[in-house]
């Protein structure tokens, strides 16, 4: 993988990458043996009073079943309560996607597009370490799939960011959410930790 990260002023970072193994396919496509490379392209904004947050992008995947996979983005973030212990932010996020490749091993849409909203509250904590941060987001969205309609989803995760010093930081975290594939719901569970070491 190669990303290029550009930040013309404080407040703005643009990134391009592109990598010759993508790591975010579905796991059917990897289970069934297929793989894809991926160039994607970004822009973030960020207040200096850390109120309002934007971010919108493109990625295009070119998966070895010869499927095309473009994919939009964007949202915007505002921050309606700033206190020394906690913060609150709501997004408004929309996701826009369009495959070329017809009956898939893997869920692989024509047309797909979500409109929603998450709630992000942050809880900073006094500790021994360098920093402690809770994260709670709840999400709700409009998700429509080409031929099945649009659906209602949602989901809630919480998470613990633990940053020990400059180089080391834990963080570990679950969630559950409602999704809906090819118009039937599914209940996902997600628990996950990370470590993190800079050199």
């Amino acid at each position: 993988t190669t990303r290029v990260v550009y930040e013309p002023r404080a407040v703005w970072r643009v990134t391009a990458a592109y990598a010759t193994f993508a790591e975010a396919i579905p796991l059917r496509a990897r289970a069934a043996g297929i793989d894809a490379r991926q160039w994607s392209a970004n822009a973030a904004y960020e207040r200096r009073n850390y109120r309002w947050e934007g971010l919108a992008g493109i990625e295009h995947f070119e998966f070895s079943d010869t499927n095309q996979r473009t994919g939009v983005y964007a949202s915007t973030g505002y921050a309606y309560e700033m206190r020394a212990r906690r913060e609150q932010r709501l997004f408004l996020e929309w996701t826009q996607s369009h495959n070329s490749l017809d009956g898939a091993v893997y869920f692989n849409p024509s047309h797909d597009n979500s409109l929603g909203l998450t709630q992000r509250t942050d809880f900073v904590y006094d500790s021994r370490y360098r920093r402690h941060v809770d994260h709670l987001w709840l999400s709700v969205n409009a998700y429509s799939q080409a031929g099945f309609g649009t659906h209602g989803r949602w989901a809630l995760r919480y998470e613990q960011d633990y940053d020990f010093d400059e180089a080391r930081a834990l963080v570990a975290g679950a969630g559950v959410a409602r999704n809906v594939y090819d118009g039937k719901y599914e209940t996902e569970s997600r628990f996950y930790l990370y470590y993190h070491q800079r050199f």
